[in-house]
């Protein structure tokens, strides 16, 4: 199975808006229908779509109905509208006649054009209701009447189930009351405007008993601007609460009030989170969007508590929308992302509810936890639960994570006992002769497909735990502390010792149960390449193959090498490509000061919240041609929480630790930009405005704090090969100083680096240089249905002043590279060049000097190298 302070990416009107505003304590409002946060789409019937309350969801895809939930319950499935024209005896159906779907964070408003006829379908999810609203707006020459349809369901969420449902039509409500005995569940489904309806059942002869497809005809009334309007409320009553009907008079009588609810809630998600802009409009909207998903992914069940859900997606057979119910490992996933974000009580909430259901005989967290678990015998009667060992570990450096940055060390301490159980847990399945987990048979580490004896994303995850553990302990005056470090630095050891392929120049995936290598080539765990275990050269040669078209895509990283004997490119594990994993990737590569990379892969993913549910990200789309995966989930949390880690951690290079007042800021800006504003930055009790512009001769950061002094590391990436001039500080004062400025030479990217206190007001350091290049590449906007055509790049080196870009193209793709630099070009060889503007020009890689490709590996490698006139090129400072 898979795995929010929230960040907003604001375009420059709304950020004019909402500059600063937790420094100032004020909120701006948010337009929520403005083209910068409404995505739409006009071919909507082939789009998911979702609705999302804490309690309440409506969700699926037009051609097959929508489905209403109330957690843990499944109220009504398939529901579908028509409309009947008033000289028309036959109705026409909403699906044929959809053409646009748009998509607000508070609501979905479907528009269906008929020959002289247009309906607007309002779709509304109270915030803090068991409920949904669907509003019809009608204009045109003719009256048109409303159909629903619906199969009344009143069932618990898988696996759960409940029999002796019964549904009736009561005049009094004007609708469809379900009800179910044994637990006293009810629901209604009720319409003022309703003027027909199916009877009653209760023949002898009956099609398909007694929840067989319910309708009901509304009657729009006409409004006082001419148009014609009607509503359908849906709303679950908890049992013996109150009234059956209770909650659609609530809806009925609340509505506008509910929704501004919900329009505030937003306006403040959108205002008071981090708030990022970039000179790129669609990457802010992806970014934005990923911020409403996780919001979105916070939901309330009455018996289990709120907690992150996995996603959402259709229920296909049995009841089980996927993913709409609590996984650990997801939740551990988007903690990570709320933690980046600085959205620390959001990330408290989340792991005190994952705490919650730790096995507390063992120490073990837990894997699922499905809606209806109250319920049903959910842990001793289901082997779901406590299934995957690897979660306790994730567990152990989230929470590690989250205490680093919030600096929330009286949350540490009150849940010391739980954290000591879980590392208990880990080290009880530490082989003692090699230091490393083993997977106890039946669990499973983090591979589902492939029962093995070790995995070496767990034998990483042990490394990044016992780390964690330490740093907690430390804190704690835990002697603990120390056994941990030392457990870290045998597994990484170890790790080193047993789990290199020398043959394919990667690592091993781990053992199988006989203790047979395992030689998958797969991305996971590519984080293990920052904990030192492997060697530079090892190191290198991995981030080689990563970076090929073996592993990259135009929209993201295989899951699996296509060079595997296993490789799949429909497999959900084995070749799929994972939005999750490619974000993670991604951020290896930042990593490990391969930024052009990097930013390749991340930004391939800013194609995916238009793909499907707009805003919203897949879970995992095909490996060889860009679709969704047959088994994808449309809304996946995760792929949406590590979207945004990766950018605040990647390419923003933020790095808070509050409980030492520090930040330090290493922001890796593309070529193609200039300026970066991140808004709402928290660290300790202060809250901070960064601004960075960068022209020829150097970069400046504006520094805008409302809190007390603390320090501040910026180390921004620089053109590689500058030669650093030296650096200035403004303070609020307006005092100058120059400041100790050092250079961090890598081989494929170069950083500046300055220390400086920041207190209250603006600060601004200014570092200086000269020279230098910029190799950018420009994004690549796959079509559906189509394969991989842009280049990939593998390294970038200059030697002095010879430039060499190694990549792999394919003939006939999109094979552009960009430069940014002041020096004069002397000479290109692989490509043609021309000017695009001062300093900027564009390289069009040969593919047809390259290698012959083939039909298995379309792919060949190719070399630019450029000269830099001697003269016109300053001398590099080391």
């Amino acid at each position: 199975m898979p795995r929010s302070v929230s960040l907003l990416l604001c375009v420059a009107g709304c950020l004019q808006l909402i500059t600063f505003m937790a420094a100032q304590n004020t909120v701006a409002t948010v337009d929520l229908s403005s083209s910068e946060i409404t995505s739409s789409t006009d071919t909507g019937s082939q789009h998911f779509i979702a609705v999302h309350g804490r309690k309440s969801v409506v969700m699926g895809y037009p051609a097959s109905g929508l489905e209403v939930w109330a957690y843990p319950l499944q109220i009504v499935s398939d529901y579908q509208v028509s409309f009947l024209p008033s000289d028309q005896t036959q109705p026409i159906s909403g699906a044929s006649l959809l053409q646009r779907v748009e998509y607000r964070p508070d609501e979905v408003i479907r528009t269906y054009v008929g020959d002289d006829f247009v309906v607007q379908e309002r779709i509304f999810v109270p915030l803090d209701e068991p409920g949904a609203i669907f509003s019809y707006q009608a204009e045109g020459r003719r009256d048109i009447s409303v159909q629903i349809q619906f199969h009344p369901s009143l069932n618990l969420m898988w696996p759960g189930a409940l029999g002796g449902q019964s549904t009736q039509w009561n005049e009094k409500k004007s609708g469809y009351s379900i009800s179910e005995p044994l637990h006293g569940f009810s629901a209604v489904i009720a319409s003022p405007e309703a003027t027909l309806h199916d009877p009653n059942g209760n023949r002898t002869i009956q099609p398909s008993g007694d929840n067989a497809l319910k309708a009901m005809v509304l009657k729009p009334r006409v409004q006082t601007d001419g148009t014609r309007a009607a509503s359908v409320f849906i709303g679950y009553n908890p049992p013996h609460t109150e009234p059956d009907d209770a909650i659609i008079q609530r809806l009925e009588r609340q509505e506008a009030a509910l929704r501004k609810t919900a329009v505030k809630h937003y306006n403040d998600l959108l205002a008071n989170t981090l708030q990022i802009e970039t000179p790129d409009s669609e990457l802010n909207r992806a970014l934005r969007w990923s911020i409403i998903a996780l919001d979105q992914a916070w939901v309330c069940n009455e018996s289990l508590g709120c907690g992150e859900i996995a996603g959402y997606g259709p229920s296909r057979a049995g009841r089980r929308p996927q993913y709409a119910w609590f996984f650990a490992g997801d939740g551990l996933v988007a903690t990570d992302a709320l933690v980046a974000a600085g959205e620390y009580a959001r990330a408290r909430e989340e792991l005190a509810f994952i705490t919650k259901y730790q096995d507390k005989s063992n120490g073990m967290i837990w894997h699922e936890l499905s809606q209806s678990a109250a319920l049903i015998d959910w842990k001793n009667k289901y082997p779901y639960m406590y299934v995957h060992v690897d979660i306790t570990f994730d567990y152990l450096a989230s929470f590690a994570n989250y205490v680093r940055v919030s600096g929330d060390t009286e949350f540490l301490k009150a849940n010391w006992n739980n954290i000591q159980m879980a590392y208990t847990y880990c080290e009880s399945l530490i082989d003692s002769p090699t230091g490393l987990p083993s997977i106890p048979l039946g669990r499973e580490g983090g591979n589902e497909q492939d029962r093995m004896r070790d995995d070496l994303g767990l034998s990483s995850s042990w490394v990044t735990a016992s780390s964690s553990f330490a740093q907690m302990a430390r804190i704690m005056g835990s002697p603990k502390a120390d056994l941990a470090e030392r457990a870290a630095s045998t597994a990484r050891a170890s790790i080193a010792r047993g789990n290199w392929d020398s043959t394919h120049n990667y690592w091993l995936a781990g053992h199988t149960i006989s203790g047979q290598p395992i030689y998958d080539q797969r991305p996971s765990p590519s984080g293990i390449l920052s904990q030192g275990v492997f060697s530079p050269q090892q190191t290198a040669e991995a981030l080689d193959q990563l970076a090929s078209p073996n592993f990259q895509t135009d929209w993201g990283t295989r899951s699996m090498s296509s060079l595997s004997l296993r490789f799949d490119p429909n497999s959900y594990a084995a070749g799929s490509v994972s939005a999750l994993g490619s974000s993670v990737v991604a951020n290896t590569f930042w990593q490990q000061d391969r930024p052009l990379t990097a930013w390749q892969i991340w930004s391939s993913l800013i194609p995916w919240s238009t793909l499907d549910a707009r805003g919203h990200i897949h879970e995992v789309l095909a490996g060889d041609f860009y679709h969704p995966q047959i088994e994808s989930v449309p809304e996946q949390t995760w792929s949406s929480a590590g979207f945004l880690h990766a950018a605040v951690n990647g390419l923003l290079g933020l790095n808070i630790e509050s409980g030492k007042n520090h930040l330090s800021f290493s922001p890796h800006l593309p070529a193609q930009w200039n300026e970066l504003s991140i808004g709402n930055v928290r660290a300790g009790e202060s809250v901070l405005h960064l601004q960075i512009k960068r022209d020829s001769t150097g970069i400046e950061a504006k520094i805008e704090s409302s809190g007390d002094t603390l320090s501040f590391t910026f180390n921004p990436e620089i053109p590689l090969g500058a030669a650093i001039e030296g650096a200035t500080l403004i303070s609020s004062s307006k005092d100058k100083t120059r400041l100790e400025v050092h250079s961090e030479a890598h081989e494929q990217d170069q950083h500046a680096s300055v220390s400086f206190p920041v207190a209250k007001g603006i600060t601004t350091c200014r570092i200086a240089y000269s020279g230098g290049v910029q190799v950018g590449v420009n994004s690549t906007h796959p079509q559906i249905g189509t394969s991989s055509s842009g280049v990939k790049v593998k390294t970038v080196h200059l030697d002095e002043n010879i430039l060499t870009v190694d990549t792999w193209v394919r003939s006939g793709g999109d094979q552009i590279l960009t430069l940014s630099t002041v020096w004069k070009l002397a000479s290109v060889e692989g490509g043609a060049i021309t000017q695009s503007a001062l300093g900027m020009y564009a390289i069009r890689v040969d593919a047809a000097k390259s290698q012959s490709a083939d039909a298995t590996n379309p792919y060949v490698p190719a070399k630019i190298i450029v000269k830099f006139d001697k003269a016109e090129r300053p001398k590099i400072n080391h």
